[in-house]
Parts: C-alpha cells; structure tokens; sequence
C-alpha cells in the first residue's frame, strides 16, 4: 500500500506541471491565433 501511495504520489507530482505548461501553451497559443488573426483582418 505504501509503494503504490508513493508511486501516485510521484505521478501526481510530475503530472500537474505537465498540465499547468499545457494549459499555458493552450492559452498562449490561442493568443497568438487570435493575433495574428486580427492582424490578416485589420
């Protein structure tokens, strides 16, 4: 019991910084999009 706690402890660690740098690419990219979207349009 002990090493799995660890274990999903461990995943969870790793995991959320992959998701908050995910959630971060996501919204600069839609930033960018929506940019370089105005800029075609205006």
């Amino acid at each position: 019991m002990v090493q799995c706690d660890s274990a999903l402890s461990q995943r969870r660690t790793w995991s959320i910084p992959i998701a908050v740098v995910g959630l971060l690419l996501l919204a600069g990219g839609a930033l960018v999009g929506g940019r370089a979207g105005g800029i075609r349009t205006g």
